[in-house]
């Protein structure tokens, strides 16, 4: 049976995965089939190349220097992955540059499932009049992704859009497809490299503790995962208006 979910987003150096465009950050949160949020993962990348867009993302290049490369994380990505419907706000740009960097790798792979769910189109399907970009769907939710692209806080708005429209509507069979379909997808299996995750610093907003990928907790609030609240309304203010927009969707 199927874990559940894990919805991930990219940071890149820029918007051509096919050309010269890597990966600089990445996270990851699970959510169980019923809909809750249970973890959340994340780690900079270093694209052993310029960053790129920074004015866009923010990422120095002192933050990438110690970070690992994407070759280094791929195991335990790819252990956050399996079993899961992969979710995503931008699916098609994201699965493109993950594809990209598997293909990068020096040891052949077996390429990486590509039924991905869009949170873009449950937007639309559930959350209409919010607006397509991922700014637009965290005001929806009262959450201030502030001036720069991150990864982590890009994923927990895709997160909480995933579990508005699972509790609006959580008969709907393409939930059950998507888990029977990750259930049947393998990732590819490589060896652990015990290469440690490098968060960002300066965290935007989270509800749980950062888990690394070898199960250390980093708790909320400390000087390495710092949380920024939503503005202009508390966490309670928060999920009462995610709340409403189900019962708003189910009525």
């Amino acid at each position: 049976m199927a874990r559940g979910y894990a919805v991930v987003d990219f940071v890149t150096t820029g918007l051509f995965a096919a050309g010269a465009d890597r990966i600089v950050e990445l996270a990851v949160v699970h959510v169980d089939p019923a809909g809750t949020i249970t973890g959340n993962w994340t780690t900079l990348v270093n694209p052993e190349r310029d960053l790129g867009a920074q004015p866009t993302h923010g990422i120095r290049p002192q933050d990438v220097r110690l970070a690992p490369t994407f070759e280094q994380i791929a195991p335990e990505l790819c252990g956050l992955l399996e079993g899961r419907a992969v979710v995503a706000h931008s699916a098609t740009f994201d699965r493109g540059f993950l594809g990209a960097e598997f293909a990068r790798m020096t040891e052949p792979q077996l390429g990486i499932p590509h039924h991905w769910l869009s949170t873009i189109a449950l937007t639309e399907r559930y959350l209409p009049g919010t607006g397509r970009t991922i700014s637009q769907s965290a005001a929806t939710f009262g959450i201030d992704l502030g001036s720069t692209d991150r990864a982590a806080a890009n994923a927990w708005v895709a997160a909480r859009i995933l579990t508005t429209c699972i509790a609006a509507d959580p008969g709907c069979d393409d939930w059950r497809a998507a888990l029977e379909r990750a259930d049947d997808s393998r990732w590819p299996n490589l060896p652990p490299t015990g290469i440690y995750w490098v968060p960002r610093p300066q965290l935007h907003t989270s509800e749980l503790p950062l888990i690394l990928p070898d199960g250390t907790e980093l708790p909320v609030g400390t000087e390495d995962h710092p949380v920024a609240e939503p503005t202009g309304r508390t966490p309670e203010q928060t999920t009462e208006a995610a709340d409403q927009l189900s019962s708003r969707i189910a009525q």
